[in-house]
């Protein structure tokens, strides 16, 4: 059965996009990558409690997300096109038809129900507290309306029966339904983040020394800085815009979560694209070879949610107000599809109280 279904409009149109001042990528990074070792855990401010030690850290969340599958087009996506997946799926006639699709409308015909965009709106709180103590509160809060697959689901789950807040604290999870009635908890390990929190305040304080000192720096000296400290065997490219390009091989043994193209043995490579000062992410690709198989995207605004911030003061850098990843897939039939992400950040920041 074939489903005609016109697209949502889910974002409203993004404001004008300014340059900002930011700490050096290599440190925003570290940061970075410590901070996702507590993402699953992501709240709301009425739970702040000076329990158990001084508070730390907070991390403050309010995102609209939409999460969209469908077939490859040439016309759509021509940077996943290459010469090694024409061949992939030269064979295969009815991924020749969809690929070389060239008519596009506002409506368009879906051939399965996970095609169908979902749209999914929440806030969340983190607080972690000097003492290692971590407290988590989510609140999905998704118009029910924007989602037209409920209209297709033919028992769907009582709003009664449907998770709107989630509440980790004290050892135990709790889930709320939207009229704020417990549905569920369940007991697990709590974590001590008192080791996170010291990592944590070492490279805030690192990075704070290096963006006094990056003011002073030039363009050649920060290229003489990432060539000093890039991995062995990568490469350092500079666009006749001025951004830099850092290209790294991807071990083959890595647990990398892309999809391969199959009869492709070349290697994995990355490319990360920086601004001219090289601390800024404007887009983060995978190729297997020449075939590109995962592309992220950052935009970044000046836009007071999303800075971060240390004793009241406004940090010189700032987290993207839009995220938008596409990656390559193959369906059951071998048809090339691409699954894509846009997510929209309303408040994105970290706040440092050490």
């Amino acid at each position: 059965m074939k489903i005609k279904f016109k697209e949502e409009v889910f974002f409203k149109k993004l404001p004008n996009f300014r340059r900002c001042n930011h700490l050096k990528i290599f440190y925003i990074s570290i940061i970075a990558i410590i901070l996702s070792s507590c993402s699953n855990y992501i709240l709301n401010d009425s739970i702040a409690k000076k329990v158990n030690g001084e508070l730390a850290v907070e991390i403050f969340n309010h995102s609209q997300r939409v999460d969209k599958l469908e077939y490859l087009s040439i016309v759509k996506h021509p940077y996943f096109i290459s010469p090694v997946l024409l061949s992939t799926v030269s064979t295969n006639k009815q991924a020749m038809l969809l690929m070389n699709k060239t008519q596009t409308s506002e409506y368009d015909t879906i051939y399965s129900l996970e095609e169908i965009p979902i749209y999914k709106e929440s806030t969340s709180t983190t607080r972690i507290y000097s003492s290692g103590k971590m407290e988590t509160e989510i609140q999905d809060i998704t118009p029910d309306s924007l989602n037209p697959i409920i209209t297709f689901t033919a028992n769907p789950l009582p709003a009664e029966a449907t998770i709107k807040k989630t509440l980790i604290e004290d050892g135990v999870i709790k889930a709320f339904n939207g009229d704020g009635k417990l549905i569920n908890s369940l007991a697990y390990t709590e974590k001590n983040m008192k080791a996170f929190i010291d990592t944590l305040k070492y490279y805030v304080v690192l990075a704070e020394k290096v963006d006094t000192l990056e003011s002073k720096s030039t363009e050649a000296q920060l290229n003489k800085s990432l060539r000093k400290n890039a991995p062995a065997g990568s490469k350092i490219i500079k666009l006749s815009n001025g951004n830099v390009v850092l290209e790294q091989m991807i071990d083959n043994s890595a647990n990398t979560t892309v999809t391969r193209i199959r009869n492709n043995n070349e290697p994995l490579r990355s490319r990360t694209e920086l601004n001219p000062e090289m601390n800024k992410t404007i887009k983060f690709e995978i190729f297997q070879g020449n075939q590109l198989l995962q592309q992220r995207s950052y935009i970044y605004s000046n836009n007071e949610s999303l800075k971060n911030s240390k004793n009241a003061l406004i940090l010189s850098y700032e987290n993207p107000e839009v995220i938008i990843s596409e990656s390559l897939i193959f369906d059951r039939k071998g048809i090339p599809m691409i699954k894509s992400t846009q997510e929209h950040y309303l408040r994105n920041q970290m706040v440092f109280h050490f």
